[in-house]
């Protein structure tokens, strides 16, 4: 017994050693991160767009008031989400530090009719006249855009980061 016992664990010792093995790692590391990231920091784009155009610059002119401004053509691409018929951009949010620092209505200008072939809408904004320095703004350090669409029911947002403010002198 004992004997017949020794041979079947030899076979089976040699089958295992013989058999090709998987190794399936489970929570493998993509990316290293040096710092925890917050939950709140995680975002997906609610609005599927290509940005055309944009553009944050400050008027220093000698002889006017300093103010900040905003304008940009935005290309917005139609999703089954939202109603394109009614699509707007409703405000944007101005962050700067992770602090809010302007909540813009911009003026839009909407370009094109939405039909069975053009399936996008073109919109372009700006801020027309600028807002008020006021000291809120640092001029020297990047912005984030928070852009608030509404299509007549819901909020969407779609964020831009690290856009440099330029300045005219």
């Amino acid at each position: 017994m004992k004997l017949k016992t020794l041979l079947i664990l030899s076979i089976v010792i040699i089958l295992e050693s013989c058999s090709p093995k998987v190794i399936v790692k489970e929570d493998e590391v993509v990316q290293e991160i040096s710092e925890p990231v917050k939950l709140e920091e995680i975002f997906t784009q609610e609005v599927r767009l290509d940005v055309k155009q944009l553009h944050a610059w400050v008027n220093l002119m000698p002889g006017s008031e300093s103010r900040f401004h905003l304008s940009g053509e935005l290309d917005i691409k139609n999703n089954f989400k939202y109603d394109m018929e009614f699509m707007i951009l409703k405000k944007i949010e101005v962050f700067q530090n992770g602090n809010s620092i302007y909540i813009v209505k911009p003026t839009i200008q909407i370009d094109g009719t939405l039909s069975s072939e053009n399936i996008n809408k073109y919109i372009r904004f700006s801020t027309l006249r600028g807002i008020l320095l006021d000291g809120m703004l640092n001029i020297d350090a990047s912005i984030n855009l928070s852009l608030m669409f509404y299509d007549g029911k819901s909020e969407y947002v779609y964020k831009i980061e690290n856009l440099i403010i330029n300045r005219t002198n």
